[in-house]
């Protein structure tokens, strides 16, 4: 995977994560918990897959 590639997946992934972190603490404001679960589950899972990616990229030597 060529180097820009892989940024532009990261900082998707890193967006992604701000975006649900800001719905994640409006809808806790708002006392909505479905909608807190639901940003935090999202949290998780792109979290879990950027590791994976990140562990991918490290294993095939193009990650230091």
């Amino acid at each position: 995977m060529g180097t820009v590639k892989a940024a532009d997946r990261i900082v998707k992934s890193l967006n992604l994560i701000r975006g649900e972190a800001s719905r994640l603490d409006s809808a806790r404001a708002e006392g909505k918990s479905f909608e807190a679960r639901m940003a935090l589950k999202t949290i998780k899972d792109e979290c879990y897959d950027l590791r994976q990616f990140l562990h991918e990229l490290q294993q095939k030597g193009e990650l230091d």
